[in-house]
């Protein structure tokens, strides 16, 4: 408590940090900014969405199943109701568990379909070929991967934790689940997919969300008009 309230301020990624963080030392932090982190890409533009008929799903994460909830992931498409739909999920980075998503990808018969790309260096690259983020995650701080999607103009799928409800808006730029778990993941997952002829739009809607939220000028700008 005396640590952040005499702090000379407190800056924080979202409104879910600064309540978890009251929550943790049981008091209020009245002297607090929120602020973004500046994204891995120079040009700002949108991105033309992909006009392939296979739906490319992407995961831009480290490859680690206990903070990213890839696991999660290929539990849900090895669904009998996926077996039929034409997909393919992209994965991007690198991380630890590699091996075991590889050897589980086998496990759910879903390795003809699962890509891992390791770490790509222009995140432009991956909004060209791929429909939508997909972000299983279980606990995050506000991830750069959703904001640089949405600034390319695409739709997400993610759980409700952290920043994410401040920044996706359900049907209008993506679609939540309600908790971090396969069985509420694999309904908003199926639920984004009944709604696949709207992602473009739902894309373009995102990106004017994320392009009010973000300050390419300033990572540190006050996000809210209620502080002075």
């Amino acid at each position: 408590q005396s640590v952040h309230q005499n702090a000379k301020l407190n800056y924080f990624l979202s409104l879910n940090t600064k309540s978890t963080l009251e929550r943790q030392i049981g008091a209020t932090i009245d002297n607090f900014r929120y602020f973004t982190n500046p994204v891995n890409m120079d040009n700002l533009e949108y991105i033309s969405y992909p006009k392939s008929d296979q739906v490319h799903f992407a995961t831009v994460a480290m490859l680690l199943v206990v903070q990213k909830g890839h696991d999660m992931l290929f539990e849900s498409l090895s669904k009998p109701e996926w077996q039929n739909r034409d997909w393919i999920l992209n994965l991007y980075g690198a991380g630890p568990d590699e091996n075991f998503l590889r050897n589980l990808s086998k496990y759910y018969k879903i390795d003809d379909r699962v890509i891992f790309h390791g770490k790509v260096k222009n995140i432009r690259k991956v909004w060209e070929t791929n429909h939508i983020l997909v972000m299983p995650s279980i606990f995050e701080g506000m991830p750069l991967a959703m904001v640089e999607a949405m600034i390319c103009g695409r739709p997400i799928v993610t759980t409700d934790i952290a920043a994410h409800s401040e920044w996706i808006f359900e049907d209008k730029n993506g679609f939540l689940s309600p908790a971090p778990t396969e069985k509420y993941f694999n309904k908003a997952l199926n639920k984004a997919w009944d709604y696949k002829k709207d992602w473009n739009e739902m894309g373009k809607s995102g990106r004017e969300i994320a392009l009010e939220k973000f300050k390419p000028n300033d990572p540190h700008v006050m996000l809210s008009e209620n502080i002075d």
